[in-house]
């Protein structure tokens, strides 16, 4: 992937509703997921997924009581894992654990199960379909174009499918298409709630049919939130940019490097050497998309999301960013809030901490 190239790309998203977003953290972890089956080029010290790398959950709320959750986390029943995702993790020495489901962390603090309308997948991998079995059969699965075709047939009908039928039993599945009416800077956009308070953005790449959520987190001024799925699994792929350059003064940059290191004074240019050294410029992200239904859609995502993630108005929220703990409210409570709170400038660079043992050999 090139640098970034200006563009006046915008939305033609309306002025809506706003919606309660939460972000729900049951505990889930994952564990020793090479990076390399994601994103490259490679990082020394950053051969995993930094360990017990989180799976959130968001429930969406709209004023008008419709609510939905979008994606569910791993499940913590293991009746539901199949032999080929036991095969994959095996393959590669990961690990997961789940404490509770989404719907067990809901029911906890009062929610009746039967007012979640829907559970939008992002897509179909197990750490994001959780068990909707949980859930009553009143509560549809919403999945992104052409994403049944990956669903289906389920075990054991199928012996290789990494999901079992058991978790979509009585369920009905809803396959949503995107008309080309409405943009997101760049991306097929639909009002889901139909109030202007929640949409789903086709974000195509990492699997057939994946998506993600665009919430209305406050009004006059808009602001947003991006539920990016796992169009990225390090938010070295989406920065720095020439819309969103490395900062001069990194934050918590003090922590990166230790008082006698040569960088600890200027950070930045640690990871311009970084950068040279993987061939790339200090105005392009750190990674690209290498592995994927389809790579060369992936990193289109990618480049039409850096514009937007550049904007102070927007946040972007992977599945798995790590950066969220320490700093974000979790559910019960409210994360619409952000912009007020500082929590973009909190987490946007916080990757970096993952990547400073990347010059081997060099004086830290």
């Amino acid at each position: 992937m090139t640098a970034a190239t200006k563009t006046t790309d915008s939305h033609n998203i309306p002025s809506g509703a706003v919606a309660r977003l939460s972000v729900i953290d049951t505990g889930a972890y994952l564990s020793s997921i090479p990076s390399a089956l994601f994103l490259g080029p490679p990082v020394q010290g950053f051969e995993n997924i930094p360990d017990r790398s989180p799976a959130w959950s968001f429930l969406v709320e709209s004023p008008t009581g419709k609510k939905a959750v979008f994606d569910l986390s791993l499940s913590k029943d293991l009746r539901h894992v199949t032999p080929s995702f036991i095969q994959q993790a095996v393959q590669c020495n990961a690990s997961a654990e789940a404490p509770k489901d989404v719907a067990q962390v809901l029911s906890e603090n009062g929610v009746a199960l039967e007012s979640v309308q829907s559970i939008v997948w992002s897509h179909w991998h197990m750490d994001h379909v959780g068990d909707p079995s949980t859930f009553p059969n009143s509560t549809e699965v919403v999945v992104g174009p052409r994403g049944k075709e990956d669903i289906y047939p389920m075990y054991p009908e199928r012996e290789d499918a990494e999901l079992h039928e058991n978790i979509l039993k009585g369920k009905t599945v809803r396959e949503i298409t995107f008309d080309g009416g409405l943009k997101f800077y760049g991306l097929d956009a639909l009002d889901f709630f139909g109030d202007g308070s929640f949409y789903l953005v086709d974000m195509p790449g990492h699997t057939l049919g994946h998506i993600g959520g665009l919430v209305r987190t406050t009004s006059n001024p808009d602001t947003f939130a991006v539920l990016g799925g796992d169009a990225y699994h390090s938010a070295g792929e989406l920065r720095p940019t020439t819309y969103k350059p490395l900062p001069e003064d990194i934050p918590n940059h003090d922590s990166l490097f230790s008082a006698g290191s040569k960088y600890s004074s200027c950070p930045c240019l640690f990871f311009k050497h970084l950068q040279e050294k993987r061939d790339r410029t200090i105005e392009q992200p750190f990674f690209e998309v290498v592995q994927g239904h389809d790579v060369v859609a992936a990193n289109d995502t990618l480049r039409k999301s850096q514009f937007p993630d550049a904007q102070d108005h927007l946040i972007y929220l992977s599945a798995h960013d790590d950066a969220l703990r320490g700093v974000f409210d979790f559910y019960p409570k409210s994360a619409n809030n952000w912009k007020e709170l500082g929590w973009k400038a909190k987490i946007d660079w916080d990757f970096l901490r993952h990547l400073v043992k990347g010059l081997d050999g060099e004086e830290q």
